[in-house]
């Protein structure tokens, strides 16, 4: 009995440790300013480890800010970040594009007080 507690308190730490560290990593590909100095749009790479491919999302935040988990905007793989663009045609309305070989997993028509529009 008395050998089952160290193991039991050696299993609980390794799940402990296992869970504080971070499971994705965003790596940040390009930030586009809103005119009004309000927002950035930021297409990043999100990496979730070995068992799972990259993927390219968007997020629209205030500025200065990265995004920690998902998208808000976009998220989408089957491409590089350099394949995706935005374009900012007022401080409330993102244009973006990205092509059509694009496997989309989620695409927002708003996001932060930002009209998103897809071309």
């Amino acid at each position: 009995m008395a050998a089952e507690r160290p193991l039991a308190a050696l299993a609980a730490f390794a799940l402990l440790g296992c869970s504080a560290a971070p499971l994705c990593e965003n790596a940040v590909r390009m930030r586009l300013p809103a005119p009004d100095g309000k927002r950035d749009a930021l297409v990043f790479t999100r990496a979730c480890g070995a068992t799972t491919g990259e993927s390219v999302q968007l997020s629209v935040v205030v500025t200065g800010e990265v995004p920690e988990g998902t998208g808000n905007v976009l998220i989408a793989d089957g491409v590089p970040a350099s394949a995706v663009s935005a374009r900012w045609q007022g401080p409330r309305v993102l244009a973006v594009r990205l092509p059509a070989t694009a496997r989309t997993f989620h695409t927002a028509t708003t996001a932060e007080g930002v009209r998103i529009v897809y071309r």
